[in-house]
């Protein structure tokens, strides 16, 4: 039984590295040589990708893309977001 534990627990690990890397290879990949986000464009998917931003944010991103238009500036993520997390995900996005 304790064997068998063991082997699961190895097994979990495992999956969660897998993920883990996964995740920051994706990450890295679209982020590299400065490459942004066109927050404008993007789809909601790649959004959940930027630190920060999860599904709810991603969706309320799109909300307003689609009631308002496009976001010309930085102020108008202040509909969405704080300003605490607008200085960490601004960064990531480009509002072309």
């Amino acid at each position: 039984m304790k064997k068998q534990t063991n082997t699961l627990l190895y097994v979990f690990l495992l999956c969660h590295v897998l993920f883990f890397y996964t995740h920051y290879i994706q990450y890295q990949s679209i982020f590299l040589a400065n490459n942004k986000i066109n927050i404008n464009s993007c789809r909601r998917e790649r959004l959940c990708i930027v630190p920060g931003i999860g599904k709810k944010t991603a969706q309320k991103i799109h909300i307003f893309r689609l009631q308002k238009g496009r976001f010309k500036t930085a102020r108008d993520l202040e509909y969405i977001l704080n300003k605490k997390t607008i200085g960490k995900v601004l960064p990531f996005f480009c509002f072309e």
